[in-house]
């Protein structure tokens, strides 16, 4: 990434960028992390099993290096022998070699997870283009890895040199062992150096595992024009979501005025809200068929005078309606006494249209109880808007 596009690409990876990257197969590794993950679990497998190990491999060392004229008369004889010592040998090592190699998948995600991309194997001509390679093999990068290197040799180095150092009185006292004993003791003093060296591995991985993390990010930073961009691209063109919305709100609209010609009476708020409900004698309680504020209210109130449609302004009971019920939803549980008494004067007046008479009043003073403003508000939804 040359200066320019540091300077522009200041933006944090949005996570689409980030998802478009480990499909390519592109996530932060720590060779580092991997490395140290197989050394201390071989560590611990042979801590625990390397007696067990060493007495397997001593016993056949004992069979197969004592010297047998016979075996070796003839080259099949020896071939089979060899062969048949490969095997022992295998089978006794296999185990550990067969953990190590699930250690080593199991620690190569716990950075990044694991991905399997195609995209990885594909061939990239690029790369053999010979300045790139000569650029790539300069770049900073490649400095800041090389040094990371030479610092984790002489640091593992010199605590290598300094658990040796400590212990060179044993060392020196294999010699006076027998070879069974030297042996069992060599590999405790190495099993213990391999140790050391886990223990001095841990700085250096926690710092490679957050220098991969920073360089992954920092890699995939985007410019503000990218950042604009996939927005665009995974919202749509605001101004064809803003056609797409407004045909929407007018498709709604079409359906909630056919609704109101369905609405038994409309409960108005004189200038500002106006919402219908409809009530059977099979439903529990009545049911929000429109509703709408401004314009939508005046659309509702002249479509319910054309289809003669009671109209009544109760203001408290219109607004209550509107903010806490949805269409196509009962009307709440605290509303029920205040519209009961609304559908009582509309039954009364389809029967007084029937049957004349005096036509009924309308009820006056209509109140709705406090509490429901202590209703725990829900997402109400006015797609009129």
């Amino acid at each position: 990434m040359s200066n320019k596009d540091e300077l522009e690409k200041q933006e944090d990876p949005t996570p689409n960028r980030l998802k478009k990257a480990r499909s390519k197969g592109n996530i932060p590794r720590s060779r580092e992390l991997t490395s140290f993950s197989i050394l201390i679990f071989g560590w611990i497998l042979i801590w625990f099993t390397g007696n067990n190990l060493l007495d397997k491999i001593i016993v056949e060392l004992k069979k197969n290096l004592n010297f047998k004229l016979y075996l070796y008369e003839h080259i099949n004889y020896i071939l089979v022998n060899i062969y048949l010592i490969s095997k022992k040998f295998f089978f006794i090592i296999f185990p550990i070699i067969f953990i190590i190699m699930i250690i080593t998948i199991i620690s190569s995600g716990l950075l990044g997870g694991w991905v399997f991309s195609k995209k990885s194997l594909n061939i990239d001509f690029s790369r053999l283009n010979p300045y790139k390679n000569i650029s790539r093999i300069f770049s900073k990068n490649v400095f800041i890895e090389m040094a990371k290197t030479l610092f984790k040799f002489f640091f593992m180095l010199f605590s290598c040199i300094f658990y040796l150092w400590h212990t060179r009185f044993q060392i020196s006292d294999l010699s006076d062992n027998n070879y069974s004993n030297a042996i069992k003791n060599c590999i405790l003093i190495i099993s213990k150096c391999v140790f050391v060296i886990i223990l001095s591995s841990i700085p250096i991985v926690f710092f490679d595992s957050i220098f991969q993390l920073f360089t992954f990010k920092k890699n995939l930073r985007m410019s503000k024009k990218e950042v604009q961009d996939e927005n665009k691209e995974n919202e749509g063109n605001p101004q064809l979501k803003h056609y797409i919305r407004k045909k929407q709100r007018h498709i709604y609209n079409m359906r909630m005025m056919q609704n109101v010609e369905k609405s038994d009476v409309i409960i108005v708020n004189p200038t500002n809200y106006a919402v219908g409900l409809k009530y059977e004698k099979n439903m529990k309680a009545p049911v929000l068929l429109a509703k709408g504020t401004g314009n939508i209210a005046i659309k509702i109130k002249e479509k319910a005078q054309e289809k003669f449609i009671p109209i009544i302004a109760v203001p408290p009971l219109a607004r209550a309606i509107y903010k806490y019920c949805n269409i196509g939803e009962y009307i709440p549980i605290e509303l029920y006494e205040s519209v009961a008494e609304i559908l009582t004067w509309v039954y009364n007046l389809k029967n007084w249209k029937k049957l004349g008479g005096n036509p009924p009043k309308k009820p006056i003073g209509i109140k709705i109880p406090n509490y429901i403003n202590k209703r725990k508000k829900r997402n109400i939804v006015d797609e009129s808007k």
